[in-house]
């Protein structure tokens, strides 16, 4: 019935805003009989008092009444929910400097099972805000963050741009083999969106960071997030400019985007640089020199052994 139809609409709306389907709450009593609308009415009242209560937790700065709130709502728990929890709590811990706490760790442990229950309930922006969160509250847990991982690989082309540079800077962050197998995937979908001016000029930032500290000579990323990064380099703030330039740096391999977005981001620093703090500016300069910096002892190895190679017979 229409009257069926619009309050299924309403219980289902925070789901699929975040997770983009149904939860499992909802769908697994879809899929066995039929919900009155007076059932429906009550599942979305429970999931909404689970949200209220980690909201209230999370604004409060209380970690630990987010785990507690957890608890007490245990048995109307849906992905979306642990999603919530899992990221509020490494945010509020985060801005409390407490990510090297036992609270942390023990909250790390108490997200675990729902964590891996609800896994495949992810959609995008869960799975993307709770790879942050691991991330964040520096997760050593292998086997969860390969599950989260691999969800992530599922969900990439559903991903928007900040959630696909939240996962490269999750990997990053958690210092993620180069071999690992999310980021080819990832590597293929970020070279796509900048192609198609998918990326703010932030995430472009936070991408090419990400890649430079995994120490990953992902050419479609360096070459195509690089380019776009030199074209919106006017909107590129302070932080940012020193995190591309960084990256460059960073990146031993050759690089057609490195000289123009150089030359991008000292315009822009330029036009800019009587509003900049006196930080930002030396963050920017001390991004400038570093890179030069590992030009010049580059040309100097190559020739250093210029000669070597000749004695050798080698071309």
């Amino acid at each position: 019935s229409s009257q069926f139809g619009s309050s299924l609409k309403m219980a289902c709306l925070r789901c699929l805003a975040s997770a983009g389907r149904p939860c499992t709450l909802l769908r697994r009593r879809t899929a066995t009989e039929a919900i009155a609308p007076g059932q429906v009415a009550r599942l979305a009242g429970s999931s909404r008092d689970v949200q209220d209560a980690l909201l209230r937790a999370a604004a409060a700065g209380d970690a630990a009444g987010i785990l507690g709130a957890m608890r007490s709502q245990a048995a109307n728990l849906d992905a979306v929910a642990v999603a919530t929890a899992v990221h509020r709590f490494a945010k509020v811990l985060r801005a409390q400097r407490r990510i090297h706490t036992p609270l942390c760790r023990e909250g790390l442990l108490e997200l675990r099972e729902p964590l891996l229950r609800s896994v495949g309930d992810f959609g995008p922006r869960a799975i993307a805000n709770v790879m942050w969160a691991l991330a964040t509250a520096r997760c050593e847990d292998e086997n969860l963050l390969a599950a989260m991982s691999s969800r992530a690989v599922e969900q990439m082309t559903a991903m928007r741009g900040k959630h696909l540079s939240n996962v490269a800077w999750s990997l990053a962050t958690l210092r993620s083999a180069p071999d690992d197998p999310a980021l080819q995937p990832l590597s293929a979908e970020l070279a796509r969106r900048a192609a198609d001016g998918a990326l703010t000029p932030q995430s472009m930032a936070n991408v090419l960071w990400s890649y430079a500290t995994l120490r990953v000579e992902e050419a479609q990323v360096f070459d195509v997030v690089g380019a776009a990064a030199a074209a919106a380099a006017s909107s590129l703030n302070a932080q940012d400019m020193s995190n591309v330039l960084w990256a460059f740096a960073m990146h031993a391999s050759f690089s057609p985007a490195r000289a123009p977005l150089h030359a991008a981001v000292a315009a822009s620093a330029r036009l800019r640089a009587a509003s900049l703090p006196p930080q930002d500016l030396a963050s920017i300069a001390w991004a400038f020199a570093e890179a030069e910096f590992r030009r010049s002892a580059l040309l100097q190895r190559l020739r250093s052994e210029r000669p070597a190679r000749s004695r050798t017979g080698k071309k």
